[in-house]
């Protein structure tokens, strides 16, 4: 366990909670004065860092959002940096020009909130348990945020994705004059196109504010430092200790730093946060799957014959063991193994039986009994209350039904592409073997790095495949937006279609040449020799292609996680994407848990039905 623990936000009262981490008071009794803690701190984040009156966690910074343009680009259009929103919608529409957009916004569902803010919106009232009021202002916010993509067109559409970094790429490469985020994004710009002259916008003034700013009237930065995005990275000088302290550094970064002088290369991104008196101001934000050749003979039980079929020669039993039919061909029954060698095989057996107990069998145990719990800790029991949650719960059907469209596309693309393929390959042709390295190559690579390659390629606006269609004289295409749950289906296919090609090139290679050349002797066609031959010849491979197809589809999370981030909206919220949401961004660990026995559930019945059907088939 280390002495200090970084972590993202929301867990520390948990963590404390539970006993895993440690109470920081001594050490805030100690040092915090030095440091400006909690004075300097805004009350909220004390709060949510400590449990029982003592402090468990020291925020190192809020997210702290501002307008971020390029200079240069202002100056030739002739415009200054906007303080209004309708001051903003003018400069953009200005800046909107050959390949180039006013304004890039980013797709996370946050980036909302400062708009939000200037609105005058509040977020939840507890006294009257409202959400989002005055409702009419917030519909305007979200409102003029579409308008700039879809009416006026002055940014380009988002792309569904957990990469957040869009808008900052299409700022550095010099699509975009102007972005809103935040100092992280400073050092990524800094580095790629360092001869950007970079500006920080002014804040747009104290929440509430806002009411004047969206109506075109100047808002007015406060005094000071409120004038200027305040941001700076408090961190705690190292103390080691037992268990893990939580969100220090090594680094003792008392002052904040001006979010203009790290514009100008004065400090580092990383060694910034949010002071109190940085909050009154607020800068402009978006939101942003022959006839029948061989048939099995018999099938017939011992002893039974069905109506019209032929009696199969009375089977008699070898001394040894084993039994012949009437023709002679022997049928071996399974031997048990007794004594020392079933000692000897069990001992052999011992790893493997360890390895699936330790990490399948008591993992899946473990599952199922979490999903009779609730409760932030999945410490309390709930019966059968998360299985019927979950059946009945909207969210949950929809990705389902996403996820099985997702199955059904993946596993008729992979039979008749990867059948496809191993036809042609099957061929005597130059190159085959070096063809055959190229298709299994996607399907060695990680989906992870499928998915960034093909999230770059699919990009709108940076993306490969609509430079090339543009190139062509042709229109981009939006292809994480109009059909992503198609787009990602594809990207899938393209991956696991090699895996599949050699399951069908081994089942072709597995097929006795003599069939074909009887056809043939016989008249049949190509297509008929495949209709009549090889396709029923290949039943069995057929099966285990479309129930792995199946498994696989049913199971999918990284195409989802990677490239569309589930969105836009839902559209590719699969089964797994849903739970692990449910699971990470909920924290309910017990109606996850139930939600995935029963997904374990019906991955098994479509397996069971499938072989059932296969069998029945063949």
């Amino acid at each position: 366990m280390p002495d200090l623990v970084e972590e993202p936000g929301g867990w520390v009262q948990e963590f404390a909670l539970s006993g895993n981490a440690r109470s920081l008071q001594d050490f805030v009794d100690r040092d915090g004065a030095a440091m400006g803690f909690p004075a300097d701190w805004q009350p909220v984040t004390v709060e949510r860092n400590s449990y029982q009156g003592k402090v468990y966690g020291v925020q190192l910074h809020l997210t702290c959002n501002t307008l971020l343009h390029n200079k240069g680009m202002l100056s030739d259009a002739g415009v200054e940096v906007p303080t209004t929103w309708e001051e903003f919608l003018a400069a953009a529409k200005k800046l909107t020009k050959d390949g180039v957009y006013g304004v890039a916004l980013n797709q996370d569902y946050t980036y909302m909130w400062p708009w939000m803010t200037q609105a005058g919106v509040t977020p939840y009232d507890p006294e009257t348990g409202k959400v989002m009021t005055p409702l009419a202002d917030a519909i305007e916010a979200l409102q003029f945020q579409a308008d700039l993509i879809h009416k006026h067109k002055v940014a380009p559409v988002p792309v569904a994705s957990t990469d957040y970094s869009g808008p900052q790429k299409l700022f550095s490469a010099g699509r975009a004059a102007m972005i809103l985020t935040g100092p992280w994004d400073l050092d990524p710009i800094r580095r790629t196109s360092p001869d950007i002259d970079l500006g920080v916008g002014a804040a747009a003034g104290a929440q509430g504010a806002g009411h004047a700013g969206r109506r075109g009237e100047h808002v007015r930065a406060g005094q000071g430092e409120q004038a200027r995005a305040v941001v700076g990275l408090h961190q705690t000088r190292h103390r080691p200790g037992g268990r893990a302290g939580r969100h220090q550094g090594d680094r003792h970064a008392h002052a904040p730093r001006v979010l203009g002088e790290a514009a100008r290369g004065a400090g580092r991104p990383g060694d910034q946060g949010v002071r109190r008196r940085a909050a009154a101001g607020r800068g402009l934000l978006p939101g942003g799957a022959a006839d029948r050749a061989v048939r099995q003979v018999g099938g017939a039980a011992e002893g039974h014959v069905p109506a019209g079929a032929h009696p199969e020669p009375a089977r008699r039993r070898r001394a040894d063991g084993v039994r012949e039919d009437g023709g002679g061909l022997p049928e071996v029954r399974p031997r048990t193994l007794s004594g020392r060698y079933a000692r000897t095989a069990y001992l052999f057996l011992l790893p493997a039986i360890l390895f699936f107990a330790a990490l399948f069998y008591l993992p899946i145990g473990n599952v199922v009994a979490t999903g009779f719990r609730t409760g932030p800790m999945a410490d309390q029991w709930a019966g059968l209350g998360n299985y019927s949650q979950a059946l009945a719960d909207p969210a949950v059907r929809h990705s389902f039904l996403v996820t099985v469209v997702f199955a059904v596309l993946v596993v008729a693309g992979s039979i008749v592409l990867g059948l496809a393929l191993a036809l042609a390959i099957d061929q005597p042709l130059k190159g085959r073997v070096a063809f055959r390295v190229l298709l299994l190559v996607p399907y060695l690579t990680s989906v992870a790095i499928v998915g960034l390659l093909w999230r770059n390629i699919l990009d709108p606006d940076l993306g490969v495949l609509n430079r090339v269609l543009l190139a062509a004289g042709l229109p981009g295409q939006q292809w994480l937006n109009t059909a992503p749950l198609l787009t990602i289906a594809a990207v899938t296919l393209w991956q696991s279609v090699g895996y599949t090609m050699v399951l069908f090139l081994a089942g072709l290679q597995g097929i006795p040449e003599t069939y074909h050349e009887a056809a043939k002797i016989d008249g049949a066609d190509a297509w008929r020799r495949f209709w009549r031959i090889t396709l029923p010849l290949l039943a069995p491979t057929t099966l285990f292609v479309s129930v792995m197809a199946v498994i696989s589809g049913l199971q999918a999370f990284g195409q989802a996680y990677i490239i569309t981030g589930g969105g836009p909206g839902d559209a590719t919220d699969l089964s797994v994407f849903h739970i692990f949401n449910v699971a990470f961004r909920t924290r309910d660990f017990g109606y996850s848990s139930a939600q995935s026995v029963l997904l374990l559930l019906v991955i098994v019945a479509f397996t069971v039905i499938q072989l059932r059907a296969g069998r029945r088939g063949r």
